[in-house]
């Protein structure tokens, strides 16, 4: 038998299931259940599990006189109540207790059928070592149970076990008992009789009834009624009188009480190394008496007796600060020394509440856990001088910049764009190009910021615009790229645009002057002895004034000379 800690409801469940539809007629589905051998059936429309009928819904139809011709539609017990074939053995043993059930329907992650769990299951796999753990019987012993005489008729005992939510009574003569009348035998009484209820018990009920003397321990008691399989058995005393009797439902309640104990201490002690493998500590105090209990994680973070005590003052004014029945507190405590050495700061975050008030409201307890996060707060505080050297950066830089989701609604920009604009970013935020400048303009913009989306690229384009801060002219040359987050989800366009009016001027003008020197040269062509005559001519009429002459000799020498 597998360990209770590796058991799942897979490896308890019983696949082969016994189902009905909703138009499924009482009579027949009482037979059902006794030609079958089964506690229950499933209730399936369109092969989802809708309902389910059991011996304990049988007795309530018995008592109430349901005409044997009524469909279940109306009758069954619904909406059932289902769990995974993954959910842990202890879990699903839960889950029946918190709902008072005895069947849990299993179903997998589409909530197609698989089986059926029932109490029977439960107690089935459970090993004799398990039920030893229940001290004595009388923790699994119900007492003063409804004794009845033989002669009862079945009517009033079904009136009994419906009033009192009973899954059986006893039958007895005496003190003595002869026979038990339990929910399993309803089914049967109902296919083999047409009018059971007027029957006395001693017709009806199963005898004889197992029973167990006082003292027997609960392994031994479980195993007698697994053999004799049955749910039921008889407690007796020293005279042979009944005291109590035994039942599967008692004895997986019970148990299940010590398995959720069981389960508790096991998570709590999981969480506790849990917490010292991760490095969280955990801490209380005791508002009373200003007391400070730490866990070994939070000593060793504080370092010593006079940092826990400058820790308990700090967190003792924290508190203070606030008193209402719900404080929680979040802080963060530098430790002490090295406080003005920013790399070598350790920091412990703080996260706690009051958890107990007396009855005026006042704190008695509080508790919560501690981190170290000295890391955290180095890597943080890199990351903002980061942020602020990149804005900084951006802000300085005369180009335009600008960043839009895709849909075109602006995320940020700097103050260049500011300027072209005319609005600051807190009005620029949120908004499209169509609030800023003509609809022509605003086209073409978004345009290119679809095809930098559509070719995963840069798109370049130049573009004539007007800065509304005062009014000039500029010729933009414009990049805009695709932003992509660290996982590689689009998040918008970025856009760098630089003013290049002065240099497409300075290109006009460059291109201007070697238009005019071609046109010079084009003129001068084949002129260049005129040009040396006329040159000497100068100097001569220029020596003749007595002047110096205005041109060089190696301008006027020419061939021959």
């Amino acid at each position: 038998m597998a360990a209770l800690d590796q058991l799942t409801l897979a490896d308890i469940v019983t696949s082969q299931v016994v189902t009905v539809t909703p138009d499924c007629a009482v009579e027949t589905a009482v037979r059902r259940m006794v030609e079958q051998h089964v506690s229950c059936l499933l209730v399936l429309e369109n092969g989802r599990p809708v309902g389910i009928l059991t011996e304990r819904d049988v007795v309530c139809l018995a008592h109430d006189g349901i005409a044997p011709t009524t469909s279940l539609r109306g009758l069954m017990g619904a909406p059932v109540v289902t769990a995974t074939a993954d959910l842990d053995f202890r879990s699903g043993h839960l889950l029946l207790m918190q709902h008072g059930i005895r069947h849990l329907v299993v179903v997998d992650a589409l909530d197609n059928l698989v089986g059926i769990v029932s109490e029977s299951d439960f107690r089935g796999h459970l090993g004799r070592d398990v039920y030893e753990r229940l001290q004595n019987l009388d923790s699994v012993t119900e007492s003063g149970n409804i004794l009845l005489a033989p002669d009862t008729p079945l009517s009033v005992a079904l009136a009994q076990m419906v009033a009192s939510k009973l899954e059986y009574v006893i039958v007895a003569e005496q003190g003595h008992p002869l026979g038990i009348l339990t929910e399993r035998d309803l089914p049967r009484l109902l296919a083999t009789h047409p009018e059971p209820a007027a029957l006395p018990l001693r017709e009806v009920m199963s005898a004889p009834l197992l029973s167990i003397p006082v003292g027997t321990s609960v392994g031994v008691a479980v195993e007698r009624m697994a053999a004799s399989r049955v749910r039921h058995m008889a407690v007796l005393g020293a005279a042979g009188d009944i005291v109590g009797v035994v039942s599967q439902h008692r004895l997986l309640e019970q148990l299940g009480v010590l398995l959720l104990e069981e389960s508790h201490a096991h998570l709590e002690t999981r969480l506790q190394w849990l917490l010292e493998a991760t490095g969280v500590g955990t801490w209380e105090y005791d508002h009373a008496s200003g007391r400070l209990n730490c866990s070994g994680t939070l000593c060793a973070m504080l370092h010593g007796e006079p940092t826990v005590g400058e820790f308990s003052n700090w967190l003792r004014r924290l508190l203070a600060a606030d008193q209402s029945e719900a404080t929680y507190c979040s802080a963060d405590f530098r430790l002490p020394g090295n406080r003005d050495t920013r790399d070598d700061a350790r920091w412990i975050s703080l996260r706690g509440q009051t958890t107990r008030h007396d009855a005026a409201g006042q704190p008695l307890l509080s508790a919560g856990i501690a981190i170290d996060v000295s890391g955290a707060k180095r890597l943080r505080r890199d990351l903002e001088d980061e942020r602020a050297r990149l804005r900084t950066l951006v802000r300085t830089i005369p180009d335009l910049i600008w960043l839009k989701d895709t849909e075109g609604v602006y995320l940020d920009c700097n103050p260049m764009f500011e300027r072209f604009v005319g609005l600051g970013e807190a009005d620029i935020v949120g908004k499209t190009d169509y609030d800023f400048v003509e609809r022509e303009l605003a086209d073409s913009f978004r345009e290119h910021d679809r095809k930098a989306i559509l070719t995963d690229g840069p798109s370049v384009n130049e573009e004539w615009v007007v800065f509304a801060d005062d009014g000039h002219r500029a010729l933009l040359e414009t990049i805009k790229l695709p932003m992509r987050d660290a996982e590689g989800r689009l998040v918008g366009v970025l856009g760098i645009a630089r003013d290049i009016t002065a240099n497409r001027q300075y290109q006009e003008q460059l291109a201007s002057q070697i238009a005019e020197l071609r046109r010079w040269q084009d003129a001068t062509l084949g002129r260049e002895m005129r040009i040396l005559e006329l040159k000497r001519e100068v100097n001569a009429l220029l020596a003749e004034h007595g002047q110096l002459p205005r041109y060089g000799s190696a301008e006027t020498r020419g061939k021959g000379q």
